[in-house]
């Protein structure tokens, strides 16, 4: 499996590369608690953090902390079932509904397993890719 750099590889200025997604997550306001609990559309992803689309209104601050958990199975990924994470948000669009964010305190397990989402993402979109210039060959 090919591996992509450690986020400590990446300097400070820098933004590592963005994987596009469409999966659906949910965003909580704590990790336990059954309420406070939205659906939300991840855009991208990095290992340095994230984009996400909430599907319904809900107001969120810069800096406030939540729980972010991704169900794995829809993105090929067999086990865990889901990842979950302590998140921060950096941004948010209250017309949109969008924040972006960064992980909180990852694991060198979690980091992994952000790893595999990202390797999953990135072969999907080889596939496509491939695709479309197989197609457009054929079109020629």
């Amino acid at each position: 499996m090919e591996r992509t750099p450690d986020t400590s590889q990446i300097s400070a200025g820098s933004r590592a590369e963005r994987y596009v997604s469409h999966a659906l997550i949910e965003v909580r306001w704590s990790k336990w608690w059954p309420f406070g609990i939205r659906s939300a559309v991840l855009l991208d992803l990095s290992l340095q953090g994230f984009k996400l689309e909430l599907t319904n209104e809900w107001d969120v601050r810069a800096g406030q902390h939540l729980w972010l958990t991704i169900p794995l199975t829809p993105l090929g990924i067999q086990a865990p079932g889901r990842f979950s994470c302590a998140i921060e948000c950096r941004w948010f669009d209250r017309n949109r509904y969008r924040m972006g964010g960064i992980y909180s305190n990852l694991s060198g397990e979690d980091k992994e397993i952000v790893e595999k989402i990202i390797y999953t993402l990135r072969e999907k979109k080889n596939f496509r890719s491939s695709r479309v210039k197989k197609a457009a060959s054929n079109l020629a």
